[in-house]
Formats: C-alpha cells, structure tokens, sequence
C-alpha cells in the first residue's frame, strides 16, 4: 500500500502579513489590542472576534483605490461575508451600500439605517414575497437572473402599481483562475444570462418592453477567491462589448455596471495579496479604455466586495480538545 501524503504542520504564521495581529509580552496572540485567550475564556468559544480598526480600514481601502481610479464608484458590502448588524452599521459609516439576499437581510440592511437606494437583492431564485418586501421597502436595485424572474418582478411590481428599478445578471463567460467550485463566470453556471448564447440579449430586450421595470444596468460575477485581476479586466472587456450591443440593438443607454466581488484574502502566509489598488487600476482602466474605443459614456461602477474586506477583520477561536496522534503520518 502506498504511504499517505505527509502535510507539513509546521508552517509557521507570519502575523505581519495580517492586519491587526500581534503578540502579547506574555506570549498570548492579540488582535486589535485585544488577548484572544482572556477573550475565550471570557466569552467561551467558538467565539467570532472582530476588530473594528481592520474593518474601517480594510473598507476605507477599497472604496479609496477605486474612487481615486474611476469618476462615479458605488462600492456595496456583500453581507453573506458577515451578516452581523455592527459589522453591516460599519460598512454603512463608511459610506457602503449593502448586498442582500434575502428578506432576513433585507431586514438587518435597513435595520442598519442602510439607505434603500443603496440596497441591493441578489440570487438567481427570489421568491414572491421576497421580491415584494423589496419593492415595498424600495430597494434601489433588484437583479434578475432568469427570463421568470423577469415576468414574476413585472407582475407583481404591476400588482403593487409600482416600477422595479432593475440589474440584468449576465454570464460573460470568463473561467477564473481560482477553485472550480466558486468559478460562477463560464458558461456553465447555474447563474446569471449567458452572452455568448443570446439570451442575455434577449432578456435585456424583454425587460426594456416591461412596463413596470426600470432598466439600469448589467451585473456579473464571475468568482471568488481570484488573485490576479486580469480576468476582472477581461470581464469588464466582454461586458462592456455587451453594453455596446445593447446600444446598437435597442438604443438604450447602459447607465450601470455592477462588476460583483470575488477579490481575494490570505489563507496562509505565503499567498500572494495584491492590494486593492492594483485590481482597481486593471478594471477600471479596462473600462474607460473601452467605453472611449466603443463611443459609450461612462457607466457607474459598482463592485460589491465581501471576503475580501470581512475576511481580514474577522476570525474564529476554538479550543483545542483531544489530539489524535497517527504515528509515522501526523
């Protein structure tokens, strides 16, 4: 029988490279200041810790780099990385919208004072009553990601003599370099249009023919955990081409592009981190370079990262109960 894979567990944590940490003169790991061992014995564990300072940082960062990058940003805080409302009540210090997928975040967004307009519903399946608390709360943004949901917003939009103000979800049909089980991009995923088969074209035309949607923009997304920003450039290249199209199809001005999340964060001390400046630099570039080849006007950019800031400023502490020694192995 062959020997099974020896890991190495003696990796030791480089705590520079994360924000926030440092040791203690009696030994004790601290984050923010804080002694993650008074903390679990204090609290018990598992104990989620968050250090405020890391958070405000780490959304400062993002929105800077691509405020600085791009004339008319919306940045919007995905609030499956940490649905917790002190979290969400910072994001929107900081000048956040938030990313919602459900009318439980829904509730906490404006529980949160989140301003509707800068609330965003997601999924690729969002039932009846979901979509109606939204339009009743006056979400500033839903996204459709089926020809149904097109049909069930509309008629229940009519039902409640009000107008969806909607994203499309495309599917432009990049493959990230990242794990194939968050790859959402290529072709087949069970989310968003796909463009390359016409009927992300074809919803477009549809919702521009309701009379109780407003059409803004598109929405893509094409993973998570990506840690090279060329395949954002490249996504925001296909979807601005798209853009292009539905100008020459139907003459209707794209007003907004929601490039999704999916920036990365340090599993171990030797990956590599670009910072948020970099991934601003590729994707906004790619866009303004675009928008002047094509003859467009600039679209608003949203971008709604979750990982990538709640990661950083967050982590769990367990303790450690009986350790099961396989000798020769582990």
């Amino acid at each position: 029988m062959k020997a099974p894979h020896k890991e190495n567990w003696n990796v030791k944590v480089k705590i520079d490279k994360y924000p926030g940490l440092s040791v203690g003169k009696n030994g004790n790991l601290n984050f923010g200041g804080a002694d993650l061992v008074k903390l679990g014995r204090e609290f018990g564990t598992p104990l989620y810790v968050v250090c405020e300072e890391v958070l405000t940082d780490t959304l400062r960062s993002v929105r800077s780099a691509f405020e600085k990058e791009y004339p008319d940003v919306m940045p919007v805080f995905a609030t499956k990385a940490m649905s917790v409302k002190a979290v969400l009540a910072i994001a929107v210090k900081e000048g956040f919208g938030l990313d919602v997928a459900s009318s439980g975040e829904m509730y906490g967004a404006l529980s949160v004072k989140c301003p509707p307009e800068k609330m965003i519903l997601h999924g690729n399946y969002k039932k009846d009553d979901e979509l109606k608390y939204a339009l009743m709360k006056k979400a500033g943004r839903i996204v459709l990601d089926s020809y149904e949901e097109i049909d069930a917003l509309d008629r229940i939009a009519a039902g409640m003599k009000k107008k969806a103000r909607v994203l499309l979800r495309v599917n432009p049909g990049v493959e990230a370099h990242t794990f194939e089980e968050v790859q959402v991009g290529q072709l087949d995923s069970k989310f968003g249009m796909p463009i390359e088969t016409g009927d992300a074209l074809e919803a477009v035309k549809r919702i521009l023919k309701k009379k109780n949607l407003e059409f803004l923009g598109i929405h893509h997304h094409i993973g998570s955990q990506i840690l090279e920003p060329d395949p954002f450039a490249l996504a925001a290249d296909y979807a601005m081409e798209f853009i292009a199209l539905i100008k020459k199809s139907f003459g209707a001005d794209v007003a907004e592009l929601d490039i999704g999340g999916g920036f990365p964060v340090r599993y171990n001390s030797g990956h590599p981190l670009p910072p948020p400046a970099k991934f601003a630099a590729a994707i906004c570039g790619a866009i303004k370079r675009d928008a002047a080849k094509l003859g467009l006007r600039l679209p608003r950019l949203i971008l709604e990262p979750g990982r990538a800031i709640a990661g950083p400023a967050c982590l769990t502490l367990y303790t450690v109960g009986p350790v099961k020694v396989i000798p020769g192995v582990r």
